[in-house]
């Protein structure tokens, strides 16, 4: 179901109250899906995320599954082309509606943040490259962003939890990574840079790091299994040179 696209029939009463939102500001639309044809699913409800009005019956993307804790039923979140909702902001948005603790959701689009975390030793650069346990690949330290998290207050938690690193990021450097690592679902991550604290010490996470090394840019380039990592890895590689 997550990534296609569904019949919608807008609630009367909700796109009476469209009349009065502001334009182009986010707003929560309620709705029932009509059919789900060959998904062999009974109709249910449907959360709208959109900055335009809708009525009538709509064909929208289903951004996200919510599985109600205690009923299992299944209700849906959707959004028109070019509209991207991550986790935490449609956690926010429900959240007079209906208690984030209630359910499970699985969401097309997934955002993490992380950093590029870097040394120098004799002249030379060093990035501190970590190995997941479970993936198994080698990365920089990220995780999923949390509700009320901006992008550096993720980026300092996880990097903190999974290294033991209480860092401060180099202002103007930020990358993004974006992927699909399972079929339909669309990952972006964000990396800040930052150099290792003075007087640091690595204590890598137990239940999540496997290991952590410090390669030069060569021994990292040919460590990283995706070509995502080289691209960032490259991207701060150049900014500090340029510095």
């Amino acid at each position: 179901m997550i990534g296609s696209y569904i019949r919608i029939t807008v609630d009367p009463v909700f796109a009476e109250q469209q009349e009065t939102a502001a334009p182009g500001v986010m707003r929560v639309i309620r709705g029932t899906a009509c059919e789900l044809g060959s998904f062999g699913r009974p109709a249910g409800k449907v959360y709208i995320f959109s900055t335009i009005n809708l009525r009538g019956i709509v064909k929208l993307r289903v951004a996200a599954e919510m599985t109600d804790k205690n009923t299992h039923e299944i209700s849906y979140i959707a959004c028109p082309d070019r509209v991207v909702v991550f986790e935490p902001q449609i956690r926010e948005m429900l959240a007079d509606t209906v208690p984030s603790d209630s359910y499970t959701l699985v969401c097309l689009n997934e955002k993490s943040c992380g950093a590029v975390i870097f040394r120098r030793r004799s002249g030379n650069l060093e990035f501190l490259l970590v190995k997941n346990k479970r993936g198994g690949n080698w990365g920089f330290p990220k995780g999923h962003i949390e509700k009320g998290e901006d992008e550096y207050a993720t980026a300092h938690r996880e990097v903190l939890e999974e290294t033991g690193l209480d860092v401060s990021f180099v202002e103007g450097f930020r990358a993004i990574s974006e992927y699909h690592p399972r079929g339909r679902i669309f990952k972006q991550v964000v990396f800040f840079l930052s150099e290792m604290p003075e007087g640091g010490e690595v204590v890598p996470q137990q239940c999540e790091i496997d290991r952590f090394i410090w390669a030069d840019y060569g021994l990292a380039m040919r460590t990283f299994r995706f070509n995502n990592d080289r691209s960032v890895l490259t991207q701060a590689r150049d900014w500090l040179r340029s510095m």
